[in-house]
């Protein structure tokens, strides 16, 4: 019995400090919103997110074909991801496309996690690369 209750507590303790709210987009920082709309031109933004967990806050944004795109608190792209099918690589950057242009012929990027000192890049056919944010080619 103490372990159930041990356990509940502990449940309701992560449900009171995880919270999800739906904003506008108008609430999302200002360099998510230029992201997006320097980037994501061609897809309306369907519905945008506010995460906080203690004083860990970040945000999402779900276009409508899908795609999701995770914020930091101050609007820096944390991952892009297509879910099902590709997405325009413009943001990652002119050295970072030229080189899956050329060691990855007519592949399609999928999804970018930028890992603060790293960039993960997986493409359509599931293809991984690793480069650092300068655009070099790690592995």
């Amino acid at each position: 019995m103490r372990v159930l209750f041990a356990c509940f507590a502990f449940f309701c303790a992560l449900t009171v400090s995880a919270q999800k709210k739906n904003i506008q987009p108008s609430q999302l920082p200002e360099n998510a919103l230029t992201f997006i709309e320097t980037n994501f031109t061609s897809v309306a933004l369907h519905h945008c997110m506010k995460f906080t967990e203690g004083d860990n806050v970040r945000f999402k944004a779900v276009l409508a074909d899908d795609t999701e795109i995770d914020f930091t608190e101050d609007g820096k792209w944390k991952e892009v991801d297509g879910k099902v099918h590709s997405v325009q690589p413009t943001f990652l950057g002119q050295t970072i496309i030229e080189y899956i242009k050329k060691n990855a012929p007519g592949q399609r990027l999928l999804k970018a996690t930028n890992q603060g000192k790293t960039i993960d890049v997986t493409l359509v056919n599931g293809q991984k690369f690793t480069f650092d944010t300068s655009g070099k080619f790690i592995r």
